[in-house]
């Protein structure tokens, strides 16, 4: 895996100097270029949310980025990646990740075109911790995934959208189940005034494991929804929904026993942006994957805060909830999962381009009736030049 994936990332880059030399030739002047490095330290006293005989660990993360954009106004072009090396003071820990990803855009005078792909290498550190149930250090994850989107305009009020997505996770270790998602979602957008927006929709989409004992889960949701933009600063959408289920399972036991289920569905937000804040709230009730061999119902509020305070400094809030109701798993049990975290940070700008980053983060995941938490702080000194063309 480590040979395949390390192989995966030098074609990446290669493709990725080849595209931007060929853009140099004939666009020089739309190529941009931007770098970018952080080094963080991170003292964590729970970094895997253990339940029983939680260790305290120090590290440094050192996350060099390079990305490239093209953009003519029709169309778009971007693409970049980033390597994270990761190094403990206990050496189960260690990893070098690297996170891929591209996005395409074309515009035409009645609509658009546009893919977005990503791959990412790392760990279970940092990708399951929040809902697998497991606390497991070390074990590779590798997932890539593609989201085509299309719309195009009907009449002057009315536009057809279409939305898909695939995704595919696997695991070097058998205490993780493999699997892959796919989805589709037609839908129509009616615009009631310059303000106002109804949209109705109907996504399908299958889990299906790809290791282990064999599950799939079929998912229909058609959905209503509004769109505003109420004023310049505040942005709100919802939508609101059923949803039916249909599990399979290759082997029944106690805790995974096909059925049809009907739930309920929803998903939306609220912006707020002016000169000093930016606040982003969203929420959602719907189908996730999990890498316990089962699809869970999870529900999600999480909200992001910026205040400016001066040139020099800002002030940040994370928050997040989510609930994962699991029906069943092939890892066995039938718990749900309750996620929480809060994180305050402050970000001083030494310089025009040197960032100082102060957090605490604190953690909270309860499953049954094992519950988990972390306290960690971070400093992190990140430093981002001027992009600059290829001529």
């Amino acid at each position: 895996m480590r040979n395949r994936s390390a192989a995966v990332f030098r074609i990446a880059l290669m493709s990725a100097a080849a595209l931007v030399a060929a853009g140099g030739v004939a666009h020089a002047e739309n190529w941009k270029i931007e770098t970018s490095g952080g080094a963080k330290l991170e003292i964590d006293d729970n970094p895997l949310l253990s339940a029983n005989n939680a260790e305290s660990t120090t590290g440094l993360i050192l996350t060099p980025t390079l990305r490239a954009k093209h953009d003519t106004g029709a169309s778009q072009v971007q693409f970049g990646g980033q390597l994270e090396a990761n190094q403990y003071d206990d050496s189960a820990f260690n990893s070098n990740d690297v996170y891929l990803d591209f996005l395409g855009r074309q515009r035409f005078s009645s609509g658009m075109m546009e893919l977005r792909g990503s791959y990412n290498y790392d760990t279970t550190r940092t990708s399951d911790v929040t809902s697998s149930g497991l606390s497991v250090a070390g074990v590779r994850h590798t997932t890539y995934s593609l989201q085509p989107h299309i719309e195009t305009a009907i009449t002057q009020t009315e536009q057809l959208l279409l939305d898909g997505s695939f995704q595919n996770s696997k695991y070097d270790s058998d205490q993780y189940t493999d699997y892959r998602n796919t989805s589709i979602k037609p839908s129509i957008k009616h615009a009631f005034n310059e303000v106002h927006s109804g949209v109705l929709a109907l996504e399908g989409s299958r889990y299906e494991s790809t290791s282990g004992p064999g599950v799939t889960a079929d998912n229909l949701i058609p959905s209503i929804g509004w769109i505003a933009q109420l004023s310049p600063r505040w942005q709100t959408n919802i939508s609101v929904g059923v949803q039916y289920t249909d599990t399979d399972y290759t082997v029944e036991t106690a805790n995974a026993r096909d059925g049809e289920k009907w739930d309920y569905y929803y998903s939306g937000g609220v912006t707020y942006t002016d000169l000093n804040e930016k606040i982003a709230f969203d929420f959602s009730r719907r189908p996730s994957s999990m890498s316990s061999g089962a699809q869970s119902q999870a529900t999600m509020f999480r909200l992001n805060g910026t205040h400016t305070v001066s040139q020099k400094l800002d002030l940040k809030l994370g928050l997040i909830y989510q609930n994962s109701q699991r029906s069943g798993s092939n890892s066995g049990g039938s718990a749900d999962i309750t996620y929480i975290e809060a994180a305050p940070q402050l970000v001083y700008r030494l310089t025009e381009k040197l960032n100082l980053n102060l957090m605490y983060r604190h953690r909270e995941r309860e499953i049954g009736s094992s519950d988990a938490t972390s306290d960690a702080v971070m400093m992190t000194l990140t430093f981002k030049p001027e992009e600059f063309s290829i001529d």
